[in-house]
């Protein structure tokens, strides 16, 4: 009976003997070991007294964060770990968008163009376009589809046909087409509604973009990759939602805190996907969050150095060197010179006032209305000085026609920054080859940017039937169209957080970052990234470099990052805006209160919430004739769930903003979005808030204007005439005394006659 069981027993441990030799050290893979202290020498051993019987295993700077635990036991063993290969995608990135929407692209309407930004690191010999899309169930696949382009050559078109789930549609992309280092893939969308038509159906029609798996596929050519694929492969994370990962050891990031920041300044110029969400890590590789492209490695060297690896897991990883006496590496030379600058927003020409410009000449070209309901927005830029604050006309000459076959109702609506100016018909006879003169009041208009909107309104004919082939224009708007803004004297106007987060304003080029500022590195880092990629630079590297409207006299202003418990040790004007009602608006068991909305219809007048009501009303009117804001500050923060909240303080010569976010594990996030959105989308005001869908909205007691121009007659006119129409109430109170002046004098001139 034991014979059997003795037998069994002694094959198996011959079967794992030949194991068991051949691996003495096979239990430390599954043992997380410290990592290996590098530059220490090594001590001889009683077997090996002069140290030279095997040879000192040598780790190189990077090693530690390149491999995973695994691949330092194969070194150990003295077999070459094999990195992974990955296949290589070029993410597509949209402008103007802030961190966290990235991801998703959305496209609305019957017809729209959007031109994505791409990074290839080389010219691979076969490469492919890959488009993963989702569109509504409302579209009619037979007559819907994209036509796309590669640097403006045709390379194919799709079919729009994924309704339910996220689909993938790849074109191949001919040789010639592309080009190492950034290129651009144009998408023209044509989308028709199954049933209906008209300015409903055209506004319920949309196809979204997963650009996180969206771009140029390739195979990576063989050998140690560069920056421009780090960069590439930091782009692809970004549109992921993964952080970039800077794993520190035996190193202090807060120490290395200029580095840090002149690295993120390089990879925001210089990433398409503009600022990366940073993430600081001390554990080890195999703890990464999984599916990482790239990240960033910093340790202790015998020397500074900068070097690119490939890491066991295929991802990209550059390794930041720290000298044995804490010298920095140098990273001049790190960015291609094609890459550097990034990707900055396009700005409109500034108007001259007092001439007529013609669209032409802002760089507008012909409009054309070839869907029923189009909108277009065209910025414009007056002087940051300019200011009129009265009714002074501001003239519009549209030059516009319309097609003789539009259904009845057909509408043109032009708006300035929002307020609607005119609405013109469409469907009249007369419209159909015409040129109409808009006047509307200069308060309209602000200093620095500006919105013009056209939106065309095409009723369906008939409405409840598939939309016929659209083979023509419904309008168009000539180029030749005009603009007239009166002239006005030079002003600054202060708040103005416009002027410091829109490209090209008067302090644009002036807003630096406070030394030390923000507790929390990376979002520091964020900031910095953010604003590099927008062409705003904060640390000031490119010296001498001014804004294209730097002579309105506005001054230097310093931007720091803090968080809500760090309000108490701030220089901070609690007259103008208390301290502990920002702290309050950031409380998540306060309740989100509405505004009180007096431009609807009031409660019945006799009753409690018809008087409360009116009295409030008429408070607020009052307040206003003496420049009061209309809506209270506590009112308005409680209104909103911020994610972060933008104040200025200081005085006029030297402004102060705070950047306010709601804890430190979100102010990366909120940074982000200080220098990545679009021209409608920025800060403004005194003060501004930042909702949790990534829209700024913007809070003012009303502006404090300082004359700066030269003492002339006419200007000193405009002067007053601006007073009186910011602060009606004194003017109404200084021209009371005047008169009770003048009355006086003249009562006492009568009265002293008459005696003598």
């Amino acid at each position: 009976m034991k014979s059997p069981v003795f037998r069994n027993l002694a094959a198996t441990l011959v079967c794992l003997s030949p194991l068991a030799a051949g691996a003495p050290v096979a239990a430390q893979d599954l043992i997380p070991l410290p990592a290996p202290q590098l530059n220490t020498p090594r001590t001889p051993g009683p077997a090996d007294p002069d140290g030279t019987s095997a040879p000192e295993l040598v780790i190189e700077p990077g090693d530690i964060s390149d491999r995973s635990l695994t691949d330092q036991m194969s070194q150990r063993r003295g077999r070459a770990p094999v990195p992974a290969t990955l296949e290589g995608l070029a993410p597509l990135t949209a402008r103007g968008t802030g961190p966290g929407l990235q991801r998703l692209y959305r496209m609305d309407g019957e017809l729209a163009h959007a031109d994505f930004s791409m990074l290839l690191p080389e010219v691979p010999a076969e490469a492919s376009l890959r488009l993963s899309t989702l569109s509504t169930v409302d579209l009619l696949p037979e007559r819907s589809g994209a036509a796309i382009s590669v640097n403006g050559t045709p390379v194919g078109s799709v079919v729009l046909d994924n309704f339910s789930n996220t689909g993938t549609d790849v074109l191949p992309v001919p040789p010639g087409v592309l080009v190492p280092g950034r290129n651009t893939v144009s998408v023209d969308l044509t989308q028709t509604h199954r049933i209906y038509c008209g300015p409903e159906a055209s506004f319920s029609l949309w196809t979204s973009f997963d650009l996180s798996s969206s771009g140029v596929i390739f195979t990576p050519q063989p050998g140690e990759p560069g920056f421009t694929e780090f960069l590439t492969d930091a782009s692809l994370d970004t549109q992921a939602g993964r952080p970039l990962v800077i794993q520190t050891y035996g190193t202090e990031p807060q120490s290395l805190r200029p580095l840090m920041l002149k690295l993120a300044n390089i990879i925001g110029s210089g990433s398409p996907a503009g600022a990366p969400r940073f993430q600081f890590r001390t554990d080890w590789p195999m703890d990464l969050p999984d599916g990482g492209r790239a990240r960033i490695t910093l340790l202790q060297g015998d020397e500074p150095g900068v070097s690119i690896r490939r890491a066991g897991d295929g991802a990209t990883v550059l390794v930041l060197a720290i000298g044995k006496d804490g010298a920095m590496p140098d990273l001049t030379g790190l960015l291609p010179r094609n890459l550097a600058g990034g990707e900055p927003l396009p700005e409109p020409t500034i108007i001259t006032p007092g001439v007529n410009t013609s669209f032409a000449d802002l760089g507008f070209g012909e409009i054309l209305a070839r869907q029923h309901f189009y909108t277009v927005t065209l910025p414009l830029r007056v002087p940051s000085g300019w200011m009129l604050e009265t009714d002074e006309p501001v003239s519009l000459s549209l030059d516009y026609s319309a097609s003789a076959f539009l259904p009845a109702e057909s509408r043109l609506l032009v708006r300035v920054n929002g307020a609607p100016v005119r609405y013109l018909p469409l469907d009249d006879p007369q419209a159909l080859d015409d040129s109409v003169r808009i006047r509307f009041p200069a308060r309209y208009l602000h200093g620095a940017s500006n919105a013009l909107t056209f939106e065309f309104f095409i009723p369906g004919d008939p409405r409840n039937r598939t939309c016929a082939p659209i083979t023509e224009a419904f309008a168009h708007i000539a180029s030749t169209s005009s603009i007239l803004v009166p002239q006005a004297p030079e002003f600054r106007v202060f708040p103005a957080l416009e002027s410091y987060f829109t490209p090209g304003a008067a302090g644009h080029a002036r807003l630096t970052l406070e030394e030390g500022s923000g507790t929390d590195l990376a979002a520091v880092m964020a900031l910095v990234a953010s604003s590099a990629h927008t062409g705003l630079d904060l640390l000031h590297a490119k010296a001498g470099d001014t804004a294209p409207d730097a002579g309105q006299g506005a001054p230097d202003a310093t931007l720091a990052i803090v968080t809500p418990d760090q309000l108490s040790g701030l220089d901070w004007d609690d007259g103008i805006v208390p301290r502990e009602m920002v702290a309050h608006a950031f409380s998540r068991d306060r309740a989100v209160t509405a505004q009180r909305d007096f431009g609807s219809v009031l409660p019945a007048l006799l009753s409690e919430e018809g008087l409360d009501a009116r009295w409030e009303l008429f408070k607020r009117k009052l307040g206003a004739l003496v420049g009061e804001p209309e809506i209270p500050l506590q009112e308005w923060l409680l209104s909103y769930r911020p994610l972060g909240v933008l104040v200025e303080m200081g005085t006029p010569d030297a402004p102060r903003i705070y950047a306010v976010a709601e804890e430190e594990n979100r102010a990366a996030e909120f940074t982000g979005y200080l220098s990545a959105t679009g021209l409608e989308n920025r800060p403004a005001g005194r003060v501004a808030v930042l909702t949790q869908d990534g829209r700024w909205h913007a809070w003012s007691e009303g502006p404090r204007i300082y004359f700066t121009g030269e003492p002339t007659f006419g200007g000193m006119l405009a002067v007053a005439g601006n007073y009186a129409s910011r602060f009606p109430g004194y003017f109404i109170l200084l021209s009371l005394i005047l008169a009770s002046v003048s009355a006086l004098v003249a009562y006492r001139f009568v009265t002293t006659r008459r005696r003598r």
